[in-house]
């Protein structure tokens, strides 16, 4: 418990202006994970922080969270941007420990063959295996968080070691035996930091999703879980490119039959494009069924959203009727006289 009755009323102040900011966000999603997140940040100061140090040290954190709430709801600057990106990175799992349970199937992939041992005698010598949603990710732009994706085949060992470690290789005779341990640690390192630079993806399956869960074997179970509508949800909030508007001659043409119905999206602008933002940096991967992630010719693809920010096409303009093209087409050039005069009529 929280040494001493001001520091606990200073937590549950804390608390309370924690809560009420969150209750400013657009999105229901959004508001039950910073309530789960307010709540476990406070019940850490009051119950599990053993010393004074740690607890002073945890409550300037919340405090510090509290604070980019604030400037998140405020809208204004760059700086509003950043903080409300921050808390839908954390939300989606962009970053934090979300993004590392997200991450967890993707590269311990159980579909994934087994790769044999570099050094026989040692069961931890083998190399990581990659399985195929790790390979779309690999390859794929904005599931590398905007760097350059990789080529097939980049993460063999053929393209990661020296050539030293190419058996009667010039280099192999000049300096030796390349070291089965080395080999093993620079596959491994390759690994750990391509897992540290990739979005985790959201998984999407067909419809039969009830189906597919209950005829999937142990081993594909954790790729048929569905995204719970997630992206749905967003899709639902930024909404699609507004029709051409109608002007007043095709209005009174049609007359009463044409009924200018509201787009059901977000009204603010910010805000959408906050999420369509968000969508560049959620890779989805499709999987027509369980059992055919198993299959040697199917063939995994990551890929972004439609309503992606720099994807959604910009607003419909209207088609340029034959009267108005006439007046873009240029006029004929008159052609001049021998010596660079007009002819005289």
């Amino acid at each position: 418990m929280a040494s001493g009755r001001v520091e606990v009323a200073k937590v549950f102040s804390l608390y309370r202006t924690y809560t009420r900011q969150i209750r400013k966000f657009p999105q229901l999603y959004l508001r039950q994970f910073l309530q789960l997140k307010a709540r476990d940040d406070v019940e850490t100061i009051l119950y599990h922080s053993s010393k004074r140090r740690l607890e002073k040290k945890r409550l300037k954190r919340v405090e510090k969270e509290v604070n980019r709430l604030k400037l998140a709801n405020s809208g204004h600057g760059r700086p509003s941007v950043d903080a409300f990106e921050h808390f839908l990175d954390l939300a989606y799992g962009r970053k934090g420990k979300l993004k590392h349970e997200l991450m967890e199937p993707v590269v311990h992939d159980p579909t994934a063959p087994i790769p044999p041992k570099i050094i026989p005698a040692v069961e931890k010598s083998r190399p990581p295996a990659y399985g195929r949603v790790l390979e779309a990710l690999m390859m794929d732009a904005h599931a590398r968080m905007g760097r350059k994706p990789y080529k097939p085949g980049s993460w063999k060992a053929a393209a990661l070691l020296p050539p030293s470690a190419i058996h009667g290789s010039e280099e192999a005779q000049l300096f030796g035996p390349f070291s089965k341990r080395r080999e093993v640690n620079i596959q491994w390192r390759f690994q750990k930091k391509t897992e540290k630079l990739l979005y985790p993806p959201f998984r999407l399956v067909s419809t039969d999703d009830d189906d597919q869960l209950a005829n999937a074997s142990e081993s594909d179970k954790w790729s048929a879980v569905p995204d719970f509508g997630l992206i749905k949800d967003i899709e639902r909030l930024v909404g699609p490119a507004p029709p051409v508007p109608l002007t007043r001659k095709e209005m009174a043409q049609m007359g009463t039959q044409v009924s200018q119905e509201p787009l059901s999206r977000h009204p603010s602008l910010w805000v959408r494009r906050r999420y369509r933002s968000l969508l560049v940096r959620v890779p989805l991967v499709d999987f027509p069924s369980p059992s055919s992630l198993t299959g040697a010719k199917t063939k995994v693809k990551a890929s972004i959203s439609p309503y992606s920010l720099g994807v959604l096409p910009s607003p419909a303009r209207r088609e340029v009727d034959d009267a108005s093209l006439a007046w873009l087409d240029p006029l004929p050039a008159k052609s001049p006289t021998k010596n660079g005069r007009k002819k005289e009529e």
